[in-house]
């Protein structure tokens, strides 16, 4: 499909132009955009994450995010559940199909470059299940923080 220079700079179609330094002509990148509203509404690139599971890659609302944290005698994983806290994170589905895939990968050991213990992963899995639908996350991280 071809596209005009001036629809590459509107953002009216799904691949984007972007100039490399030392490059004399400019490089057309595919990029995974979606429409954000109505009528002339801008295109918005919408961040992609990839499930140490089942490794299928899509949008980091549909994630749930593992730190890796620094504690005293071992290095702990710890479900982050505002996908907020520092350190070095893995993303899989909140299905617990992708959870056992990546502990029985051991892939959570590679994403971390570090040890991690498989019991405790599926402990906190098991416990971030037995909660309330209200009290989890509602996948929005685009928001600005107003509940209003």
């Amino acid at each position: 499909m071809v596209h005009s220079l001036q629809q590459l700079r509107r953002g009216a179609c799904d691949t984007k132009l972007t100039r490399t330094p030392g490059r004399k002509r400019a490089r057309l990148v595919v990029g995974s955009f979606q429409q954000e509203g109505g009528d002339g509404a801008r295109m918005k690139l919408h961040q992609q994450r990839t499930c140490i599971g089942c490794r299928t890659s899509t949008s980091r609302n549909d994630l749930i995010r593992w730190v890796l944290t620094e504690q005293a005698p071992l290095p702990a994983v710890l479900l982050d559940v505002g996908a907020s806290a520092s350190g070095r994170g893995a993303w899989t589905h909140g299905i617990e199909k992708c959870v056992r895939q990546a502990v029985q990968r051991r892939a959570f050991s590679r994403a971390f470059k570090s040890a991690v213990n498989a019991d405790t992963v599926l402990e906190q899995f098991t416990a971030y299940e037995d909660r309330p639908v209200s009290g989890r996350p509602s996948g929005k991280h685009d928001e600005s923080g107003s509940e209003i």
